[in-house]
């Protein structure tokens, strides 16, 4: 049996920032565990194909990640991967 994911608010942000989204804590807490999923996905894909890693396919753009931006909730410094 495999372990079970604890949710972290403060990894997720932490694996945000390594794709420059800076999206604060207190606005991950407000999404569900199957947003937070989707958006580690996202990120730990366009983290690994810009390490040259090959083969990798990045997900769709989460779409929470977009309704986020669009609220003016992340200070982007650049495009990373959207």
């Amino acid at each position: 049996m495999f372990p079970t994911h604890e949710r972290d608010d403060e990894l997720t942000r932490d694996l945000l920032l390594l794709v420059d989204k800076k999206i604060p804590v207190e606005v991950i807490a407000t999404l569900t565990d199957q947003e937070i999923s989707k958006a580690e996905d996202w990120v730990s894909a366009v983290y690994l194909d810009a390490s040259d890693n090959e083969g990798i396919k990045i997900p769709e753009y989460p779409e929470i990640l977009k309704k986020i931006e669009q609220a003016g909730a992340v200070d982007q410094q650049k495009d990373a991967g959207n």
